[in-house]
């Protein structure tokens, strides 16, 4: 059952496994009205993935994740609301509580100095908890002091402290050992499209949410599986886990990838 690319319709999939059985569901569904392999429009996107929406929630245990990220898109010159709609009735109808809104900063990007708008540099990960008490690791992705902070930190610094015996001086204020602590603005460079599939996401950024909303040993899923990146992340760091994908290329493509990891523990 696990470390599997199923090649079906997740909704089929996550009807027939036992509910409560996932620690983490880690997702990139197709956008809205921008892939040839599915196309949906942005004002029927809400209504086409509410009912993956329940059943993810179904799975889920309750301390489970279910990390979602999306972009939102462009409609005659104006942002479209679906992204903002989807996020509302996924607490509100499927039950999620909205514990963290991040953003992916994907660092490079092709120049448009024609365009008619700032240049797309991010999309959202949204941070669903089936409750509000869910997996939070912090110490996998701290992340490196800058100079500046190293600078800072190593310097005296003046303490006032605002109580009945207003003990004041000076002290060093100590850096954590295993870095900063992490910001919801996570940096990742994009992938290329070289990896076989049109919209891949980086091993790097499932790396960051597999380590951070699940522990080893935990049972990590990807309902739309693409190109096998979650399983990827997951099987790196010693996570169990499971893909769903409706189309045999993809299927063939993310079997390919994980035989041709390194990081094959499974």
């Amino acid at each position: 059952m696990f470390n599997t690319v199923y090649h079906e319709d997740c909704k089929n999939f996550m009807s027939r496994i036992e509910p409560g059985s996932i620690d983490l569901v880690f997702t990139s569904p197709p956008y809205a009205d921008l892939r040839d392999y599915t196309k949906i429009s942005p004002d029927n996107y809400v209504e086409w993935f509410m009912p993956y929406a329940h059943l993810i929630y179904r799975v889920l245990r309750e301390n489970g994740v279910f990390a979602l990220n999306i972009r939102n898109h462009v409609v005659d010159k104006a942002r479209h609301t679906y992204v903002y709609e989807l996020v509302h009735l996924l607490h509100k109808q499927a039950g999620f509580h909205l514990i963290e809104d991040m953003i992916w900063d994907k660092v490079k990007v092709l120049p448009n100095p024609k365009g008619r708008r700032p240049m797309d540099v991010y999309e959202f990960v949204f941070v669903f908890g089936k409750g509000k008490d869910v997996t939070w690791n912090v110490d996998p992705v701290r992340t490196q002091y800058s100079l500046r902070t190293e600078q800072r930190y190593n310097s005296d610094v003046k303490i006032r402290w605002n109580s009945i015996r207003e003990d004041r001086g000076n002290r060093k204020l100590e850096l954590h050992p295993l870095g900063a602590f992490p910001k919801n603005i996570v940096r990742i460079p994009s992938e290329s499209n070289r990896t076989g599939h049109p919209a891949p996401f980086p091993v790097p950024l499932a790396e960051w949410f597999v380590k951070a909303y699940s522990n080893p040993g935990d049972v990590v899923y990807d309902p739309f599986g693409g190109g096998g990146t979650t399983a990827l992340a997951a099987q790196k760091h010693g996570r169990k886990w499971m893909l769903t994908e409706i189309h045999e290329e993809y299927v063939q493509l993310a079997n390919k990838a994980l035989v041709d990891a390194p990081e094959a523990l499974f």
